[in-house]
């Protein structure tokens, strides 16, 4: 796959978390539910397609709503972070292929981000219980930031931490609101096509995926490009 007429100089590959690395998009959706009927409400997995990549508090509030649960947002992220935290030590897998193309990267001197919506804790359990911990440059997670995702505060954060410019970098995304923060932080983004997304407009990427791509793939991006 090519997007025709690009000729592209890639210095650093910015990834997000949930939906790319991990699988953990069904995880999540599965934590509200529990959540939710902790509560004594009822929520189906499905509802998380509708506001998967969304801010957090914009996610939990939408649950409580649409629920009809009697919580506020600190009891309901509590209980959320309790239930999610349960199914992440049972039940955590990376995404295929992911180790190696971390490794690839590396071996080119490709500077790595990552770029998630997620708590810091989430991100360092994450990372350690999959070893992925040392692979990359910058982490931002949502407590880093003021402005989550689509507002692209999280990705010009990493930028400046990397010391890259915006058209030298490459966002690898699965969400509206990553496609759109990304995009509007001046970086071409590829998407990942998966279950949990399929009502979401990722036209502003230059290519989808159904897989995370491999170094390969990614070079045949662009035209004339180079890593």
């Amino acid at each position: 796959m090519r997007v025709e007429g690009k000729c592209f100089e890639c210095r650093s590959v910015l990834f997000d978390m949930d939906g790319v690395l991990v699988n953990t998009e069904p995880l999540k959706g599965l934590a509200h539910v529990l959540a939710v009927r902790s509560l004594g409400g009822d929520a189906s997995l499905g509802l998380y397609k509708r506001w998967m990549g969304r801010p957090r508090q914009e996610v939990a509030n939408n649950y409580i709503e649409h629920s009809n649960v009697h919580a506020d947002l600190d009891e309901y992220d509590q209980l959320f972070q309790e239930k999610y935290f349960y199914l992440l030590k049972n039940h955590l897998v990376s995404t295929r292929n992911v180790s190696k193309l971390l490794t690839d990267l590396h071996q080119l001197n490709i500077r790595i981000a990552l770029v998630s919506s997620s708590r810091k804790w989430m991100i360092d359990y994450i990372l350690s219980k999959l070893s992925l911990g040392d692979m990359f440059d910058s982490i931002v997670s949502s407590d880093d930031v003021t402005s989550e995702k689509p507002d692209p505060e999280p990705y010009r954060i990493a930028l400046k931490q990397l010391g890259i410019k915006p058209a030298n970098g490459l966002a690898i995304e699965d969400s509206e609101s990553g496609v759109t923060a990304a995009t509007q932080a001046g970086l071409a983004v590829i998407a990942i096509r998966h279950d949990f997304n399929t009502q979401q407009n990722l036209s502003n990427a230059i290519v989808e995926f159904e897989y995370i791509p491999a170094l390969q793939e990614i070079l045949h991006c662009f035209n004339g490009g180079m890593l």
